[in-house]
């Protein structure tokens, strides 16, 4: 990764001054672009994000992510002030979960058991028969809810089941993410072959046919366990690129391939150096307006008040 410019080098500068002032932390995900993970207190997935923002005795929180990892942080701590850098960092699988296709669903599967997820858009939370307390449903719900063992179970907008896999009545329905997407069967295949020696991490929002290959399947905090855990020491990972960036530099000692369909995520990369600058910035003038003016000093005149 090349240096940072000098006109770069000075931002960043101003942002850890700025993070120092306002008691701010900075938490960026796994696909964040280099340069903002390098400034990041925290970098993990979006599970491990929240996690982290629960934890934080931060006053303030800038997530570099996009927007459903900021809002569920915003609901995981509704005491801090949490700024996003960019309001245009958009999750395509998250606006893909819309009403009308709650409505399908529900049509579908008139009988099964909608769970909402982080990326449910807010105004159909509601409409979900389960809210999980902390943002993230469980990978099995133990106990299953009244009733459920004669309902499918059914998480929104993935519409994935609680084995992972989406059920037969909504395979047209589902949405894909374009990112993860891309690895095929085939491609996967041959990776293995040409590394025999590799485990293949296969994020969970990839084709579901990578699945029935020898790989382990999970979100990008379980891909990230598992590459420190494992006693592999090479690895395929068919997940968005910045996974295995971050990876090579915890874990030096592994290696750790890319497919050659490169996954990137152009909403996660959207934000900046000067895109944290202005959100701090911009902050930190409203915390010195909200305060007011500093007391005045004494007016020379009240010298000669003063007793003789």
């Amino acid at each position: 990764m090349p240096a940072l410019s000098p006109k770069k080098a000075l931002q960043a500068e101003r942002i850890r001054e700025l993070t120092r002032i306002l008691n701010g932390e900075i938490l960026s995900h796994y696909y964040a672009r280099k340069e903002v993970k390098d400034l990041s207190a925290f970098v993990g997935g979006s599970r491990s994000i929240r996690e982290r923002a629960t934890l934080s005795r931060a006053s303030v929180l800038v997530v570099c992510a996009v927007d459903f990892v900021v809002r569920d942080v915003r609901r995981a701590r509704p005491d801090l002030r949490v700024l996003a850098p960019r309001a245009d960092s958009l999750c395509p699988l998250s606006a893909a979960g819309t009403a009308a296709l709650l409505r399908k669903v529900k049509e579908r599967l008139p009988g099964a058991i909608l769970c909402a997820t982080p990326k449910t858009l807010p105004e159909l939370t509601r409409l979900c028969d389960i809210i999980p307390e902390e943002g993230f449903p469980p990978p099995f719900l133990n106990p299953p809810p009244s009733g459920s063992r004669e309902r499918e179970l059914v998480f929104f907008p993935e519409l994935k089941g609680a084995d992972g896999r989406v059920p037969e009545a909504l395979r047209d329905l589902s949405p894909v993410c374009r990112v993860h997407a891309q690895l095929e069967r085939a491609e996967a295949e041959e990776l293995l072959k040409t590394r025999p020696g590799s485990e293949l991490l296969a994020n969970s929002l990839c084709l579901e046919e990578l699945r029935d290959l020898p790989c382990f399947s999970g979100d990008a905090d379980a891909l990230a366990r598992r590459a420190g855990e494992s006693g592999k020491g090479e690895f395929i990972v068919a997940s968005e690129v910045g996974l295995a960036e971050t990876l090579r530099e915890r874990h030096p000692e592994k290696l750790f391939h890319d497919p050659p369909t490169e996954m990137f995520c152009p909403s996660m990369k959207l934000v900046n150096i000067k895109d944290i600058l202005a959100v701090l910035e911009d902050h930190a003038s409203r915390a010195v307006r909200a305060a007011g003016p500093p007391a005045a000093p004494p007016f020379a005149d009240d010298f000669y008040d003063l007793p003789r």
